[in-house]
């Protein structure tokens, strides 16, 4: 279901419950409910050990990488691991689980090198092993991936279940400039949620933006447009 269809029929639902002369509310604040309500309910199914479908994860297919100094690596251990490369640009934030982040794959456009995430701990002690040294791997710090192999390339795909959608169809992507010129709204994109659980997302968002007005018993501002969710990109 995309997201205009989603905030439509949440709003709908939102003024059957809240009897006011201005119950509408804006598209920003139903959609920043509707992400919380989203990663609440994924990671719940994550942890029960169930499998998120396809739809749950989205690819960030252009990440470009570049190469970074020493200063933003640890090179006491061994000088090789000097030579270090990371994503040109943060991330957005990837959802997890209990148990682990929720990415599915990190992996160059044709598929030909796959990276396995690791710890930057770990990385101190690759040289030393004789079973990882020659693994292509990356991790994760203050928002960037680092990518540790014999032969990084310059673009690699990021699939994952991140947990702000927008910002991922706002990501930018090295191999595709078109997306300067986009002019798709935000509200036309696949909202990120298993089929299973779309009623169960409109419902929890419904309610929770019920009780918070009700508990701040007061008019919610009448605002049909925001800025942030209708842009053109």
């Amino acid at each position: 279901m995309i997201l205009g269809e989603l905030i439509q029929r949440i709003q709908s639902l939102y003024s059957r419950g809240v009897q006011s002369d201005d119950t509408r509310l804006s598209s920003r604040h139903i959609y920043n409910k509707l992400i919380t309500a989203k990663n609440r309910l994924l990671v719940l199914k994550s942890n029960k050990k169930q499998a998120l479908s396809s739809k749950t994860y989205q690819t960030l297919n252009c990440v470009e990488i570049i190469k970074v100094g020493k200063i933003e690596c640890d090179c006491t251990t061994n000088s090789s691991f000097c030579k270090v490369y990371r994503t040109k640009h943060k991330i957005p934030a990837i959802l997890s689980d209990i148990n682990k982040i929720l990415i599915r794959s990190v992996n160059t456009l044709d598929n030909s090198l796959k990276f396995d995430l690791t710890s930057q701990n770990n990385i101190k002690y690759k040289s030393g092993n004789r079973y990882t040294k020659f693994k292509s791997e990356f991790y994760i710090k203050n928002g960037y991936f680092y990518f540790i192999s014999d032969s990084v390339p310059k673009i690699v795909e990021i699939t994952a279940v991140f947990e702000n959608p927008l910002e991922v169809k706002n990501f930018s992507q090295y191999c595709n400039k078109r997306k300067e010129s986009d002019c798709s709204s935000n509200l036309d994109i696949e909202f990120p949620i298993d089929s299973d659980l779309i009623e169960t997302l409109i419902e929890s968002a419904t309610k929770e933006l019920i009780l918070l007005f009700k508990q701040n018993n007061q008019d919610i501002s009448n605002n049909t447009q925001d800025d942030t969710i209708t842009q053109k990109q």
